[in-house]
């Protein structure tokens, strides 16, 4: 069956409402004498279409096969109905939105390339439309870039003259002249502004193979693939494990829509031989997407190609960007994606009380290391760490800002990114304080907890009858307990301003999210609506609020049902492909 989508609708974001053996039925702009615009349809119509993809054209008498030479000379073609499958579209990708003008034509011509259309009768009446037969400015601008995509296609069959010419006359025929024929110019010389077109369907290259955090980055970089694809952007996956870095040769010139990693070294590789890094010759703004703090990534972050950005989940991560590393082009929220239970959810048969799933870490060991730093250094970081256990609510610079002003340090901004990749021990250090001291005081209180975890076997906590440790677990097991979950703890990673998957798998199984608060909870978040928060200052008062949720089946799962509902709505993979498409699609990033 085909599914009808009119002219309006015909957006990237339309494919992920399909399947891949869908045939979606799309409109052309001519104006129909003798029935019904798709357009002027309140719903969608299902109609039986030959098996092969097909253009209905108003100009065809007969039923013919069409060449791309055909397509490419005679604009009409495209004017009728396209019919054809979801998953050409996912392969060739969808409607160029950076044309203004001829989306379905420039569609077509792409197409055709990899696949035979046919061009059957139309079997009803067109008219020109007024707007049709004017030369529009977008109209005339799209010719240029069609010309400039296809000019050795035309050049070849000895078309590429005549076609300029007409392209010369139409300009001098305009009241814009100057501003055409420089336009023109550009196209046929496919400089920056015919790159920043043809980018538009370019694929986006993403870089898989960071496999610390029980391989959880490859997980999201698969999640954001496929929920790219899903919208009929192209994509291309590299993985950095499996092949040698001179595998990246093979794109070397080429253009890419974006290009991807989260946390990799790649964009940072430079070639001594040519003076310049080799992500300046691969095309395409560079996005990587950093979910540490970004003092850890000080080489990354310092060492970069052109038009290199870096996306976070925590916007203090973005002003520390923005402060401390200049040679970044820019950075932007980007939090990361849940996956959605195509099950849907169920909110009964859970056997876990409170769940926490991450790691551990004994912050005593991390102490003895502190104890054997340096003199300057050691006094730095027992103030720092002191800092922060009298006040959780700090961020890691602010507190160590707050112990270089006890002693009176002053440092400049790139001794200060050196402190703080210095101090990474103590952030570490706090972290595991405060998660095991979240675990131990819901114990105590008599609260079952089931913890996952290899590095949780060897804590104090293994001691406690209340606490069940079980060993490491991968991605798709981590879904499934959360689905049996009541309640899912999550201790952040000092994330002060953040939000991360766990959070987002966590509403989107149906799990009572409990969290420590932050400033982007406090923002993004009611508190007892869509999840619970607790303050790692008042821990005290934790138990309470755990056993009020589990004594309370039906305010518990209220919280779990909006907190799905809400997380459906903002923060699947699916939501944020579409955050990257914006991002990437900004003049001022894509330029």
């Amino acid at each position: 069956m085909d599914r009808f989508i009119t002219q309006e609708a015909q957006q990237n974001k339309i494919l992920g409402k399909y399947q891949d053996t869908d045939r979606i039925l799309m409109e052309g702009t001519r104006k129909i004498v003798n029935g019904q615009k798709l357009s002027d349809r309140k719903e969608y119509v299902f109609r039986t279409f030959p098996a092969e993809n097909t253009t209905n054209s108003p100009y065809l008498q007969k039923k013919e096969q069409l060449s791309f030479l055909q397509i490419l000379l005679d604009e009409r073609y495209a004017e009728g109905y396209l019919s054809i499958p979801v998953k050409i579209l996912r392969k060739c990708g969808y409607l160029n939105e950076r044309l203004s003008g001829k989306r379905m034509y420039e569609l077509l011509l792409r197409v055709i390339q990899e696949y035979p259309i046919t061009g059957v009768p139309a079997g009803t009446d067109f008219v020109e439309e007024e707007s049709s037969l004017s030369d529009t400015e977008v109209d005339f601008e799209t010719d240029c870039y069609i010309v400039g995509k296809y000019s050795n296609v035309l050049q070849e069959r000895g078309f590429f003259g005549e076609v300029v010419g007409n392209l010369i006359d139409r300009a001098k025929q305009s009241d814009r002249e100057e501003h055409r024929l420089v336009y023109l110019e550009d196209m046929l010389a496919r400089k920056e502004s015919y790159a920043w077109i043809e980018a538009g369907t370019a694929p986006i290259l993403i870089y898989f193979g960071v496999t610390y955090c029980y391989n959880v980055m490859n997980v999201m970089l698969e999640q954001l693939a496929a929920a790219l694809e899903h919208k009929g952007v192209p994509v291309i996956r590299y993985d950095e494990q499996k092949e040698d870095i001179t595998g990246l040769g093979r794109y070397v010139g080429k253009t890419f829509r974006a290009v991807v990693g989260m946390q990799t070294y790649l964009m940072s590789v430079y070639m001594k031989e040519t003076g310049r890094f080799l992500h300046d010759e691969i095309y395409g703004p560079k996005f990587n997407i950093v979910l540490d703090h970004p003092f850890w990534l000080k080489k990354q972050l310092t060492h970069v190609p052109a038009k290199y950005y870096v996306l976070t989940h925590d916007e203090n991560y973005k002003e520390f960007v923005d402060t401390y590393y200049p040679e970044v082009s820019g950075c932007c929220l980007f939090p990361p994606g849940g996956i959605l239970q195509t099950k849907g959810i169920s909110l009964t048969e859970r056997r876990y009380d409170v769940c926490f799933i991450g790691t551990y870490g004994d912050y005593r060991e991390k102490c003895k290391l502190i104890s054997r730093s340096e003199r300057g250094i050691r006094f730095i970081a027992n103030r720092l760490l002191l800092c922060l256990r009298k006040d959780p609510s700090l961020t890691a610079e602010s507190a160590l800002k707050k112990a270089l002003d006890y002693y009176n340090i002053s440092l400049s901004q790139e001794q200060f990114l050196e402190m703080m990749y210095r101090m990474g021990t103590v952030i570490q250090c706090i972290m595991y304080y405060y998660r095991e001291k979240t675990v131990r005081v819901l114990a105590e209180a008599g609260i079952r907890i089931d913890v996952w975890g290899d590095s949780w076997k060897q804590s104090i906590l293994s001691a406690f009858p209340q606490v069940t440790i079980h060993g490491d677990v991968n991605w798709q097991e981590s879904l499934e307990i959360l689905e049996k979950s009541k309640i899912s703890l999550n201790v952040m990673a000092w994330h002060k301003a953040g939000f991360t998957e766990r959070m987002a798998n966590s509403m989107l199984a149906g799990a009572v999210l409990l969290t420590d608060e932050t400033f982007y909870h406090r923002d993004e978040f009611s508190d007892g609506r869509e999840c619970k928060m607790f303050s790692l200052k008042a821990l005290e008062v934790l138990p309470e609020i755990v056993s009020g949720l589990l004594q309370d089946d039906a305010k518990r799962n209220t919280i779990a049902r909006n907190g799905y509902i809400y997380a459906k709505k903002n923060h699947t993979w699916d939501v944020r492909a579409d955050e990257m498409l914006s991002i990437i699609d900004k003049p001022e990033v894509s330029k």
